[in-house]
């Protein structure tokens, strides 16, 4: 499973969640300000 973290989630967050194991994908890494249509796809 993956998980999609929105730009409103901490990294703190997202760094535990990924130590874990669990495979997140963070938006505000990959492509901050992105619309949430954009975001859908």
């Amino acid at each position: 499973m993956i998980i999609l973290a929105d730009e409103n989630i901490h990294s703190f967050i997202i760094q535990t969640l990924r130590q874990e194991g669990m495979e997140v994908v963070s938006v505000s890494q990959r492509s901050k300000g992105i619309k949430d249509s954009e975001v859908i796809k």
